[in-house]
């Protein structure tokens, strides 16, 4: 039994060992990825004084930044925070496990420079779903067609490093983005586009009235628009501690599960529907400014 036990004691070891060795070796790995991100995507058009702006994509086989065709054929190398998150998180992990201070600053400095540049009158960055920078040249652009309005779908912008970094202009960020997006406090209508630049109002001492599920709106109440919403009204809550940012949060994401099946409690994309403004008779034109149809 002791020779047993003994051999138990050592093959508890070397798996203890292996386990190291792969955790070591996933972690090299990610060391890799990052470095290679930091190179491959980094500003490579401002000479000795490069912004610590990053490509949002770069083509594997060619090292090529991905870029923006305008429709005139003018070109943009697309820079876009809001999709760059998660990375940011990467690197602030990738310090905490390695002890190498380097990338946990690589992303504070990039939060830095994007507050001191891209954060407009309202407290809204130049980010999302329609507005990038062009890492050619650091200037604000976006898609006219689409408006040139402020959207995050899914985002979840890493809050904490943000308000580590600048506390102020984060509490502004967020309460402009809920100033944007929410067009009706009375009702909680919310849209998935907001405009840049739009005093501020009431926010949490608004009013609200509960309406049905489905009620008719101008504005679209897409769940992965109000998941953002509900995110950075409860990271507002945690870091600054203003209660009615947590009960706007709450009762936002009540809209979403008022309307569920009863059956099933499947749940829904939209808690209200497309408010008719126009009529069609080409039923391929999906606008919602025709309503819904069937």
């Amino acid at each position: 039994m002791k020779n047993i036990s003994l051999s138990l004691a050592a093959l508890c070891c070397m798996a203890a060992f292996t386990t190291q060795a792969h955790s070591a070796d996933r972690l090299t790995i990610v060391k890799q990825y990052a470095d290679t991100v930091l190179d491959k995507a980094g500003d490579h058009y401002h000479g000795t004084q490069p912004s610590p702006l990053l490509a949002s994509g770069v083509d594997p086989r060619t090292g090529k930044q991905l870029e923006w065709v305008f429709p005139d054929g003018r070109t943009a190398a697309l820079s876009n925070f809001s999709a760059q998150q998660n990375f940011m998180r990467v690197l602030v992990g990738l310090s905490n496990l390695t002890g190498d201070e380097r990338y946990q600053q690589r992303a504070k400095t990039s939060v830095r420079y994007y507050f001191d540049r891209y954060q407009d009158k309202s407290g809204l960055l130049i980010w999302g779903g329609h507005r990038f920078v062009d890492l050619k040249t650091l200037q604000p652009e976006g898609p006219s067609e689409k408006e040139l309005v402020h959207e995050l779908k899914n985002a979840y912008p890493y809050y904490e490093l943000m308000f580590a970094v600048d506390k102020p202009a984060t509490v502004r960020f967020i309460r402009a983005f809920w100033n944007a997006h929410v067009y009706d406090w009375q009702i909680l209508e919310t849209s998935r586009h907001g405009q840049y630049g739009k005093e501020i109002g009431k926010l949490w001492d608004n009013s609200f009235t509960q309406q049905p599920p489905f009620f008719a709106t101008k504005g679209l109440s897409f769940l992965n628009a109000g998941n953002d919403l509900i995110y950075s009204a409860s990271l507002l809550y945690k870091n600054n501690h203003e209660a009615g940012a947590l009960v706007w949060a709450k009762r936002l994401a009540e809209q979403y599960v008022l309307p569920r099946d009863k059956k099933t409690g499947l749940g829904v994309y939209q808690f209200t529907q497309a408010l008719k403004r126009a009529e069609t008779s080409d039923d391929s034109d999906t606008n919602s400014k025709y309503g819904d149809r069937v």
